[in-house]
């Protein structure tokens, strides 16, 4: 039986979910008429929640040993 990198796979599928949260922010705020700059803004502090989310998890995780 191959082996089934269940921890890429897993981190990826983490990443892409951020991503697409995060896309689909984009497009509401679009939709809603709000300028780039706004957006920017906003998708700026969401993204930082998000990921702030994955980071205890991620944030050693295909990290070099210095």
């Amino acid at each position: 039986m191959q082996p089934t990198y269940i921890v890429p796979r897993a981190a990826a599928a983490q990443l892409g979910a951020a991503h697409r949260v995060l896309f689909q922010r984009i497009q509401e705020l679009t939709l809603a008429g709000c300028d780039n700059a706004r957006i920017a803004v906003h998708v700026g502090a969401d993204a930082a929640r998000v990921f702030g989310l994955l980071d205890p998890s991620l944030a050693h995780y295909a990290t070099r040993a210095e």
